[in-house]
């Protein structure tokens, strides 16, 4: 298993997994997560070929993240594979609540310059090279960015503009795409803001949380 990924827990989740497989076919399916923490899990009964390096969706309970492939291999004992991965995200682990006290302070925490909100906003998206306007839900947003969940995400380095409504206020920005997941979402990079728009995003994003509780 690679070296970032360090499963701890012995215990047999079930959990069920989504994105596009190596043949570029969506799926989603239900497995087996094992030997997992909070960077990573073993995944038992995968019945779609996976690529290592690609982005899928994992869901454990109500609780969705995204992960990266770091290997996969066969099983002698049936079609179905085991794979290895890497979450994206660690602090928004699914199944954090079963991970033992002594495994959380080693873990290796993700460290960002804005704190990352995991709170649902109504986004409009408007694409300055195409003229389309599409209108789309925040998984998570931050001063520097947001991910949006979607099974056709546009492609890494579309560029666009986003309103967003925090507070009863609209706020504007130019953006850009970062990572692109097909079958999962896309992650976006707001571009051109100075200190003093990103100090005011901070806030509305803050007093937005603390409304929606």
């Amino acid at each position: 298993m690679n070296a970032n990924v360090h499963p701890t827990a012995d215990a047999a989740l079930p959990v069920s997994i989504f994105g596009v497989d190596a043949e570029g076919k969506p799926f989603f399916q239900f497995a087996i997560a094992q030997q997992f923490n909070e960077q990573g899990a073993l995944i038992e009964g995968v019945e779609h070929p996976l690529k290592p390096g690609e982005v899928i969706g994992v869901q454990y309970k109500d609780q969705k993240t995204r992960a990266r492939i770091i290997w996969v291999c066969e099983m002698q004992n049936g079609p179905a594979m085991r794979a290895g991965v890497q979450l994206i995200t660690p602090e928004k682990c699914p199944w954090e609540q079963l991970i033992p006290a002594v495994a959380k302070e080693e873990r290796r925490l993700e460290r960002r310059r804005y704190r990352r909100y995991e709170i649902s906003i109504g986004l409009e998206l408007w694409n300055p090279a195409t003229g389309v306007k599409a209108h789309a839900q925040s998984s998570d947003i931050s001063a520097c960015g947001c991910y949006i969940e979607s099974m056709l995400p546009l492609a890494a380095g579309t560029p666009l503009r986003i309103g967003m409504w925090l507070n009863g206020s609209k706020f504007e920005v130019a953006a850009v795409v970062r990572t692109s997941h097909p079958g999962v979402g896309m992650g976006i990079e707001f571009t051109d803001l100075t200190l003093q728009q990103q100090t005011y995003l901070s806030q509305l994003i803050n007093g937005c949380r603390e409304r929606l509780g």
